[in-house]
């Protein structure tokens, strides 16, 4: 059966996961059973390019694709509002049966072993990142372990406006306009070869190109903030995001190994979503 997966199944909750708190920083990660894991970058669907009123973030779901995230929201004014860009994807309740035909148990055992054996052989810097940290920091997120996709930026992210912003032609990128927050405690980058950008316990970059550079290794859930709000003001506009990624199909991958056969695990893609807003100026 094909769900819309709360991934890392019961470890992620969607809630508690991407609670925003009040110093504009992101909430919780996945529990310390987790550590190691990843998320299938095949799993992901579409990206969704959200405004969110800030009074009303509790009825937030970063994976809701039909309800409160998609509505084009009225605000009064760029104070009440911020922007969330949210990776969707589905998760099979039982993959290897579902996705790819097979019901041996034991059969399933052995792939699903070979499975976390992968993630763990891949995420294998970024856990001996955060047991440093751990053990060297009281602070409580240092013992969580962050939701990462196989899946990597492949290009340059963009937010454009379909009318003048800050000065800007329509059309013009405008990221740079913008702190993105992330909850991910470090930034990875390297679809290949892992090496760590900046470690756990290290204060992330708000930048857009600092946070998204070539490779980085992409979570579920981006918070965005204007630096500082545009002199310009309309009755209503779309704001647009392209997100060029690389998917790494890891779990196809891993059936093919244990097949014995070569899989080409990498596929090339652009996200594109529009942003539509209403305004009610006071």
């Amino acid at each position: 059966m094909r769900n819309y997966f709360n991934i890392l199944l019961g470890i992620l909750s969607c809630v508690s996961l991407f609670a925003c708190s009040d110093d504009n920083s992101i909430g919780n990660s996945p529990p310390l059973y987790a550590t190691g894991l990843l998320l299938d970058g095949d799993g992901i669907s579409k990206v969704g390019f959200y405004c969110i009123e800030k009074d009303s973030l509790r009825h937030f779901n970063y994976n809701d694709e039909v309800g409160y995230a998609p509505k084009t929201k009225t605000i009064g004014d760029y104070s009440d509002m911020l922007l969330c860009i949210s990776i969707h994807s589905w998760y099979y309740s039982d993959w290897l049966s579902s996705r790819y035909g097979i019901t041996n148990e034991a059969e399933k055992e052995k792939i699903s072993k070979l499975k976390r054996e992968y993630y763990k052989s891949k995420s294998a810097l970024l856990v001996e990142d955060l047991d440093s940290f751990a053990n060297h920091s009281r602070e409580t997120v240092g013992r969580l372990w962050p939701a990462f996709f196989t899946a990597y930026v492949n290009g340059e992210v963009t937010i454009t406006c379909d009318k003048p912003l800050y000065g800007e032609l329509p059309g013009t990128n405008l990221g740079k306009y913008f702190d993105v927050i992330s909850s991910g405690g470090c930034l990875p980058v390297g679809k290949e070869s892992t090496r760590l950008l900046y470690h756990f316990g290290q204060k992330l970059p708000t930048d857009m190109e600092e946070l998204f550079p070539q490779e980085a290794w992409l979570q579920p859930y981006y918070e965005l903030h204007f630096k500082e709000h545009p002199s310009e003001k309309y009755d209503n506009l779309t704001l647009h995001l392209s997100f060029p990624m690389t998917i790494e199909h890891s779990l196809d991958y891993v059936v093919s190994q244990y097949n014995g056969r070569d899989y080409s695990r990498y596929t090339e893609t652009v996200f594109e979503a529009d942003c539509p807003i209403n305004f009610n100026w006071d």
